[in-house]
């Protein structure tokens, strides 16, 4: 057997869109704008990959999530980690499909949660604040937003490589003819 490139591409594909985030933070920074879109990364491996290779690929990513976001060590992994075991135990459990549908849900109350979770951990001396919880709900707004309009693209994208990248398999007749 082949080695299995998918969670390869899958973890760069995923890199690459925390680095092209990190980008568009940094040019949205006069405004006070946040755009956080981890639901995603959540995802992906979840829709393309079995358990172990998709929490490998979770962990590695939320490592470099950890470095962008200037978390304490192991902070992303380990909440990554939870919610994508969570989402793959409950698509096992109540059989639910892989449809466009289910998959903007899903990426969208993980990234609440997400989102919620890091708020927490990165700022613990101002939550009594307004101003800091009127400021996440209007980054949380904007990044549902902007995950609401990426999702599909991001998935069909990753859907590409990883057929790309498949062993294709070689079907016989009856006769051992291919």
């Amino acid at each position: 057997m082949p080695f299995d490139l998918r969670w390869i591409i899958i973890l760069f594909g995923n890199c690459l869109l925390l680095f092209l985030v990190a980008m568009v933070n940094d040019a949205l920074a006069p405004l006070s704008i946040y755009l956080y879109i981890n639901g995603l990364i959540v995802l992906v491996p979840l829709i393309y990959l079995s358990l172990s290779k998709g929490l490998l690929c979770v962990l590695i990513t939320g490592i470099y999530s950890d470095a962008i976001l200037l978390l304490p060590f192991g902070t992303s992994p380990v909440i990554f980690a939870v919610v994508f075991t969570a989402y793959y135990w409950f698509r096992q459990e109540f059989k639910t499909h892989y449809s466009p549908g289910h998959n903007l849900l899903y990426a969208v109350s993980g990234n609440a949660f997400l989102l919620a979770i890091t708020s927490i951990t990165l700022n613990e001396g101002s939550l009594s604040h307004f101003s800091y919880w009127s400021s996440i709900l209007l980054n949380f707004l904007f990044s549902q937003i902007v995950l609401s309009l990426i999702t599909p693209w991001f998935i069909s994208l990753q859907g590409s490589l990883v057929e790309l990248a498949s062993p294709k398999t070689t079907k016989y007749d009856a006769n051992g003819q291919s």
